[in-house]
């Protein structure tokens, strides 16, 4: 079970994931009386790898890659500031802007 786990090919995230399904499916197994005990039992993925903390641009930087986009560096500045994601910046449209109402507290 072990060099099964081992041999796979994807990441260390989708390797845990699918070991606890493996260890999930065999314990049913077990318990309907299947198998006598979970041979992924014990059984290791690996260590997932500490992910890098987020790193965001400072105000010269998000200015600086604007510019290197000349035309679109608008679309940049939008991104960098607003947080909002391409895809919600492609969908808004005019009307979904309301710049009379502001927001309590502001």
């Amino acid at each position: 079970m072990q060099q099964f786990v081992d041999a796979l090919t994807v990441g260390p995230s989708a390797k845990v994931s699918t070991l606890r399904l493996l260890r999930s499916v065999l314990d049913v197994a077990r318990e309907d009386g299947r198998i006598h005990h979970n041979p992924a039992h014990g059984v290791s993925a690996g260590r997932i790898p500490e992910r890098e903390r987020h790193r965001y641009l400072t105000a010269p930087q998000v200015a600086a890659l604007a510019g290197a986009y000349k035309d679109q560096g608008d679309v940049v500045t939008i991104l960098a500031y607003t947080g909002l994601r391409w895809s919600e910046l492609v969908g808004l449209r005019v009307g979904d802007i309301d710049l009379t109402t502001r927001p309590s507290g502001a």
